[in-house]
């Protein structure tokens, strides 16, 4: 990697030449990088000593090496002479002198070249740290730009997805607990259907929108997720890493992002960026860690081991401008898949210290679950410029190209959103736009099916003869709710 690219890691290129010059050039990054709250472990002026005395250093060993090669011209000629003459005690000394010169030489270019590596490789290790440079939009705290209105449809009683979930039989928490561990699913029959209408739905209107989808690989190179942004050895790392045999150094993907992204690394893609936008998406599975959490945002199919989500990729060219006009119409796509839903959603701005390192900005759209009585992020679009590119190569021309991304739908929270404010005393509804997808279905209806509660067995004609919809049924299933 050459001293520019490594310069280009920190995302600007330091034009000064003295050390005045690169400090004043380093402050404003310094301070942008503050704002998150980001730790840089060297100041300005150690950075800026550390770019011009290297500056210094390739320049001396420039005229280093010019000077050794010209002694070694010289010792050449002499040897040559040495060979067709006699040779002569003033021959003799002039050839040694010129050989302990040249030795001389190469022991300090060879001392400076190890000097040279290790600052570089510090450069590179602290230009790699750096997050990305905030967009000027960006808030000191969440900012809320819209908000819809809450579904008021329901009556003195509003169930959250779990509860619904057991009483319609619409997943298995507990088997899946069983069978691979805590925060895994099985969803079940009409849930099941509805999951797979949400997923072709969706792939069909970002279709329309004209990207092109692509079935991705579940397992990554570990470069690749570093390259994204992710870091599979990070102290908060959420990656399952895939240790077996000789695969070391591979993990499972959070997100279709990794692979669409990592897609087009060590590609230059001006003839197709000159052409158009570059517009990709993808269905997958993804795998979380998520550890730490605690509360309502571990219920259920919140937060999940592993889930189904349809990712947006776009790459442009080089320009800000672009790039802007992109991450708009990416939120207008998100916004317009759950209006189209009909579920209450807010869009919120996200503030620089709640900001990973890779986004130079980002918005989410939250849906509004009546049954857990919160609002729960369904939606990220970022905008990350040059950030990635300029780690896994992705050129444009001699510059690197933009990416940004966003979520279109994660299937098991809107699976949530839908549940909760489509509920009725009779079942589930089916949102109409899905209705076609799910044989005309206009909903999920209750089904006489016994579980099994201790020393009880609980029926769901309890639920048909039921006032309010599921009053009596709720009782019964205390026990079984413990379990989620």
């Amino acid at each position: 990697m050459s001293y520019s690219q490594i310069l280009t890691f920190g995302l600007k290129i330091f034009q000064g030449t003295t050390f005045n010059e690169v400090n004043l050039q380093l402050e404003p990054l310094w301070t942008n990088f503050a704002k998150r709250k980001h730790y840089i472990p060297y100041s300005t002026r150690t950075v800026a000593k550390m770019l011009v005395h290297d500056k210094y250093t390739q320049t001396l060993l420039n005229r280093l090496e010019f000077s050794h090669k010209w002694f070694t011209t010289q010792i050449s000629s002499l040897i040559l002479e040495k060979k067709h003459q006699n040779s002569n005690a003033k021959l003799n000394s002039d050839l040694q002198l010129l050989l302990n010169r040249s030795k001389a030489l190469k022991d300090t270019i060879s001392l400076l070249k190890k000097e040279e590596k290790m600052r570089f490789q510090t450069l590179q290790q602290l230009f790699e740290s750096f997050p990305n440079i905030l967009h000027q939009s960006v808030p000191d705290k969440i900012q809320v730009i819209k908000t819809t209105p809450k579904i008021t449809r329901f009556g003195s009683e509003c169930r959250d997805h779990v509860q619904l979930g057991i009483e319609l039989d619409l997943f298995d928490l507990q088997t899946a607990s069983n069978v691979s561990g805590h925060r895994f699913v099985y969803l079940k029959g009409d849930c099941a259907l509805l999951a797979h209408a949400l997923e072709s739905w969706t792939i069909d209107l970002l279709a329309d929108h004209g990207f092109l989808l692509i079935s991705t690989p579940d397992v990554i190179k570990n470069d690749i997720l570093a390259g994204c942004g992710f870091k599979p050895d990070g102290p908060s790392s959420q990656i399952y890493g895939v240790s077996h045999g000789k695969n070391h150094g591979i993990s499972l993907a959070g997100t279709a992002e990794i692979p669409l992204v990592g897609y087009y690394a060590n590609k230059n893609l001006m003839a197709d960026l000159n052409k158009s936008d570059i517009r990709v998406c993808a269905a997958s599975n993804c795998y979380r860690a998520e550890a730490g959490d605690r509360g309502k945002k571990i219920r259920g199919l919140y937060r999940l081991h592993q889930f189904r989500k349809i990712e947006m990729v776009c790459i442009t060219q080089p320009d800000k401008d672009r790039s802007n006009s992109v991450f708009k119409q990416l939120v207008n796509i998100q916004e317009s898949i759950y209006k189209m839903l009909r579920l209450p959603y807010r869009v919120i701005h996200i503030p620089a210290d709640d900001l990973g390192d890779v986004a130079s900005r980002k918005i989410d759209i939250e849906v509004y679950m009546p049954g857990m009585g919160m609002y729960g992020e369904v939606t990220s679009a970022s905008e990350c410029l040059g950030y990635q590119s300029s780690r896994l190569n992705i050129m444009c021309d001699s510059k690197y190209a933009y990416t940004l991304n966003a979520t279109a739908v994660a299937i098991p929270r809107t699976l949530i959103g839908i549940i909760e404010n489509y509920q009725r005393p009779n079942g589930i509804g089916i949102p109409a736009v899905l209705q076609s997808y799910m044989r005309q279905m206009t909903h999920i209806p209750i089904r006489t099916k016994k579980w099994n509660n201790g020393n009880k067995s609980i029926s769901t004609h309890y639920l048909q003869n039921s006032i309010g919809g599921f009053s009596h049924f709720k009782a019964d299933t205390s026990k079984l709710l413990r379990i989620v």
